[in-house]
This record gives structure tokens, sequence and C-alpha cells, in this order.
């Protein structure tokens, strides 16, 4: 037999269980009353609230007692259902390329694809996508596209007269393309967009293949083992890749591409920051669940680079303070 349990422990566990039966019962008494609001007629000010909230719960609860909380409370209330009427929330919690944050759901953040088809702002569910397009995170995805084409055209400029070699690692559907003026003024010698996703690549051949974008099959793990490798690149980045690798994994990562690099080449890495209104809606409505991470974190990840082959890494936000970037260049 085991151990029995003193009563000081069973007493424990009771008060363990009232604590967090209390909490369940607050919390869906709140979520009916965000329920009632977001039916009503402002619509808009039910998000911001609930939205609010989440994020406190998320900040104040234990990340185990928050996960449980946000499976069986938040997301088996009826509220849940309502918000999931917003096409955005609905494609991220359904998976349908079977993750979050897929290609698909960027370029409807961007105003494109399935975006055409979004419900009308008369209807509830139209009032809850637009808020949702244009919370901070979204804001932050489409200015995330804005400086990776400034940063490819950069590239461009700086290998000029010659031509640049460029890659992108997890490119999605690539749209910044639509934006550098680098792929259509003869700059860019060769681009390679490399992805794990066969449809994303996909489009990116339909799309960009006629500007010399070569889409390649790629993964983290075939990078760090050497398997997949490139050389004399003038510019290598990995726009949203890094909110979801593990630091040790990410920092390797870095390692790998730094060597593609050629001497003056130029890495960048995006990354949500923890201070990202609204992670508390994304991890349960949405189920999408990201790593954040500040500036000081960003910078370390660039620690197993030899010092002597680089000249500083240079990181910054966006205007928005969502996204935190990071660069690094090769010395020459």
């Amino acid at each position: 037999m085991g151990k029995p349990v003193s009563l000081v422990e069973q007493s424990a566990v009771a008060a363990d269980e009232f604590r967090y039966s209390s909490i369940d019962g607050a919390v869906r008494q709140r979520l009916d009353g965000f329920e009632s609001q977001l039916r009503g007629a402002d619509t808009l000010g039910a998000m911001q609230a609930l939205i609010a909230y989440l994020s406190d719960l998320r900040r104040e609860l234990r990340s185990d007692d928050w996960r449980t909380l946000a499976a069986e409370v938040v997301n088996t209330h009826p509220i849940a259902q309502l918000v999931r009427q917003c096409p955005l929330t609905a494609h991220c919690a359904d998976k349908p390329r079977g993750y979050a944050g897929d290609a698909d759901l960027i370029d409807h953040i961007y105003g494109l694809g399935h975006a055409s088809r979004a419900p009308h702002p008369a209807t509830l569910a139209g009032r809850i996508y637009a808020w949702n397009v244009n919370t901070p995170g979204c804001r932050a995805a489409r200015r995330r596209r804005e400086i990776i084409a400034a940063e490819i055209d950069k590239a461009a400029a700086r290998r000029r007269p010659e031509r640049a070699s460029m890659l992108s690692v997890a490119c999605g559907h690539l749209r910044e393309a639509d934006l550098a003026v680098a792929f259509r003024d003869g700059s860019i010698r060769r681009f390679i967009a490399l992805d794990q996703d066969k449809e994303s690549l996909a489009e990116v051949d339909r799309t960009y293949g006629h500007l010399g974008v070569e889409p390649m099959v790629g993964t983290v793990r075939s990078i760090i083992a050497r398997k997949t490798v490139f050389s004399d690149m003038d510019f290598v980045y990995a726009a949203g890749l890094y909110d979801y690798l593990v630091a040790p994994i990410g920092m390797r990562l870095i390692s790998r591409m730094f060597e593609f690099l050629r001497p003056g080449g130029r890495l960048l890495i995006a990354n949500f920051s923890p201070s990202l209104p609204g992670i508390g809606y994304m991890e349960t409505f949405m189920e999408w669940r990201l790593i954040y991470r500040t500036g000081d974190e960003m910078r370390a990840l660039f620690g197993d680079l030899p010092a002597d082959e680089i000249g500083g890494v240079d990181v910054f936000e966006d205007e928005i303070g969502a996204i935190v970037y990071a660069a690094v260049e090769k010395r020459a």
C-alpha cells in the first residue's frame, strides 16, 4: 500500500480544489457578462474588456493553472463559439494545415485570400472580425511585412552594382515579395524561399516563380544537421519562425544561418514581444501559443556567434511595440 495521505495534506488538497472551483465560477460569471455584452450594441467595447480580462488571468495564474482554465472553462463556455464566428479566430482554432498561424491565416491578416470573404460588418461576426484584424498583433504582422520588404531592398542596394543572393527561412507565402522593389528591378541574382509546408511553397512558385524565386523544401532540423546548406548569401531572414523555437534550437539555427552569409551579409530574425496585448485571447479562443521574447532575450540568441566575425547586434522594435527584431552583420 502507498503512504497514507495525512489530514493536513487532505485539507490542503481540499482547499486547493475549493479555491480553483471558486475561480472557475467567477470566470464563468464574467464570461457570461461578456457574452451578453457582445450580443448587445457595444461589441467592440466587449472585445476590449474580454481581451484585457483574459490577459489579466494569464498574468496572475501559474502557467499550468492557466492552461487548465483555458481548456476547461474558457473554451467550453458558449462565448467561445460566439467569437469563433470571426474567420481569423476560427481558422486558427481549426488548424486546417495542422498548425496555428499558417500562411493562409497570415494572408488573411494582410487582407489577401480569404479576407475577401470577411463577414459583413453589420453582423456580430463582422464586428468581432473588425476588432480582431485591427488588434496590435495583426497591425504588427502587417508592419513586419513592410519591414522585411525594406530589408530586402536595402540588402540589394548594399550589393550593387552586383546582384544579391537572399534566403527566407520558413517563408510562408512570401508576401513581402509584393512590396520589395528588388524583385522587379533586376537586383536579385538568387532568392531561395525555404519552408517545410509544401502547400506554401506551391503558392510561392505560382505567384513569384516568374520573378526567379526558388521554392525549396527544408526544415529547421535539416539546417541544423547541415543537410540544407547555402553560401555567399547577402541577406538571410526568418520573419515568423522564432515565435515557435525554444532558445537552444533558436541559437543553433542562428549559428547555421550565420554560416550562410558572405562577408558583409546580414541576418535578421523577428519575434513577438511578451508585451503584446491579446495573448490571452490567442491562447484560448484561437488556440495559438507562441514563444515571446524581449529585446534582451533576442540579443542573447546571438551569444554563440564568434565575436571576431560579427559587426555588432542590432535590436529594435516596430512602432507598435509588438514585434522585436534582431539583426547581425558578418564582418567583412
